[in-house]
């Protein structure tokens, strides 16, 4: 498996461009394709397609749920770009995400398995090697039961959320054409991450 997987991130560097940018997040600066380890722990990828629109995809078990590991995290989202000026890029990023139980884990909070997240991707160049990259991609869970309310308050969930796995921020270097390390955080949990860029 291990050997494998060697195999084909030697393939894939083998035929990638140098100038491709990366990243654990739907970056506005990314223009090739890219496979993303993160802390969370997290698996990323993201694909470019025609007329400048990227498809991007996450999984995730984020260890930040503390008695909820095992809740798996995932989106799917397009990106489309809408400004590209001295360094600054900004796109729209469009998709769904949702969270599931996998293990069947005793649940304190609702979950929702389906969600629609709508926000931009705002990435600044310091330089080819350094970049900073702000994400703000709120999201609208479906199906996530309503909350008893609390305190004798009119508190109920209505299913919005400010942390999807696309929204975050990160300080990138790329150390090398092909690789990209990250500082950060997002909804996937990913405070460090390490991308392939092919």
């Amino acid at each position: 498996m291990k050997y494998m997987l060697f195999c084909l991130l030697g393939w894939g560097l083998w035929l990638s461009p140098s100038e491709a940018q990366a990243s654990s997040l739907p970056a506005a600066d990314a223009t090739g394709s890219l496979v993303s380890l993160g802390s969370g722990p997290s698996l990323s990828f993201e694909l470019p397609l025609p007329f400048n629109t990227r498809l991007g995809g996450s999984a995730a078990t984020p260890w930040y749920y503390f008695s909820r590991f095992g809740i798996s995290n995932y989106d799917l989202h397009l990106q489309f770009p809408l400004l590209k000026q001295d360094g600054f890029l900004i796109t729209v990023v469009a998709g769904a995400f949702g969270q599931i139980n996998l293990r069947s884990t005793p649940d304190s909070a609702p979950l929702s398995p389906v969600g629609l997240e709508m926000g931009a991707c705002f990435s600044y160049l310091f330089s080819e090697q350094l970049r900073l990259r702000l994400n703000l991609v709120p999201g609208f869970n479906f199906f996530l039961p309503f909350e008893e309310p609390a305190n004798d308050k009119n508190e109920t969930g209505v299913g919005w959320t400010f942390l999807t796995p696309a929204s975050g921020f990160e300080v990138a270097w790329r150390f090398n054409p092909h690789f990209e390390a990250s500082l950060g955080f997002n909804g996937n949990g990913d405070i460090l991450s390490l991308s392939g860029i092919f």
